[in-house]
């Protein structure tokens, strides 16, 4: 759905690239199509959007989990399967679009932090060249938005590293904890969630079965998902749609997910056509 913080840009620009791949039989590598669908995504929408979305629009696997490293492009597949349990993605029907949001701004912010620090550690060169402990050295060297920002991709880039460690343990528990982690720093830290995103979250802790939550996507609107028990989907979905709506007087839309097949072009076999005159 457009609007909804689930990539729908990304797959119409790898969707539009695959077609005159296959057109034009063209010669394009996978990666090579990913920049290619970011820079028109920086360039001519004007979102200064990551690649993360261009690659599982592209390259995600079945019960695969893509772990990817944005500056090298390299990328790994990590078992996605946690046994009795399913994600559930709940549409908050908040729309953003991410170019009149604060989004940009948000990359501005961590470019400014580079800076900054910069003259207290001159070989980095982004945020993810930071660790906890430099962070916690210099923090209060920094003003106080800018080291919100900075605590937020600092933890958040060891919990996608655990996040990997738990997924090869098949350990359902503790992926959902480190949901819960994320998005409670991407609402008081990053500072991109709304008061619908957070809602849900907190719908979610208060049921039974459910094991994670977080807002999914830039944020400013769009969805939430969850880690949840097989056997407590209905009970979700029910006390959503009771909760939020009488709160928001909005009507959540649901999309029970799995990881899937990235895009791909599929032959078409023409038919002669057959008929009188």
């Amino acid at each position: 759905p457009e609007g909804a913080g689930l990539s729908s840009s990304a797959s119409i620009e790898i969707a539009t690239l695959l077609s005159f791949k296959e057109l034009y039989d063209l010669e394009i590598k996978p990666l090579e199509m990913i920049t290619l669908a970011r820079k028109a995504e920086n360039d001519f929408v004007g979102v200064e959007c990551g690649i993360m979305d261009q690659f599982a629009s592209l390259l995600s696997r079945e019960e695969k989990a893509l772990f990817i490293d944005c500056r090298s492009l390299k990328y790994q597949y990590i078992p996605l399967l946690l046994k009795g349990c399913s994600f559930l993605v709940c549409n908050s029907m908040v729309k953003r679009k991410l170019a009149d949001s604060s989004y940009n701004k948000r990359r501005q912010e961590c470019r400014e932090a580079v800076k900054i620090l910069q003259e207290y550690l001159p070989e980095i060169v982004s945020l993810r060249d930071v660790s906890i402990n430099d962070f916690e050295k210099y923090k209060l060297l920094l003003p106080d938005t800018l080291k919100k920002r900075i605590e937020h991709i600092v933890y958040e880039n060891e919990r996608v590293k655990e996040a990997v460690k738990v997924l090869k343990k098949g350990n359902a528990k503790a992926f959902g904890e480190l949901m819960c982690q994320s998005h409670k720093s991407l609402k008081d830290f990053y500072e991109v969630s709304i008061d619908e995103l957070d809602l849900l979250v907190e719908i979610g802790k208060d049921e039974p079965g459910v094991l994670g939550a977080r807002v999914t996507g830039a944020g400013f609107g769009g969805c939430v998902i969850y880690l949840v028990k097989n056997s407590f989907i209905k009970k979700l979905k029910e006390s959503i749609l009771d909760v939020y709506s009488k709160k928001t007087r909005l009507i959540p839309q649901f999309y029970e997910v799995v990881p899937s097949k990235g895009a791909y072009a599929s032959a078409l076999v023409s038919k002669p056509l057959l008929g009188y005159i």
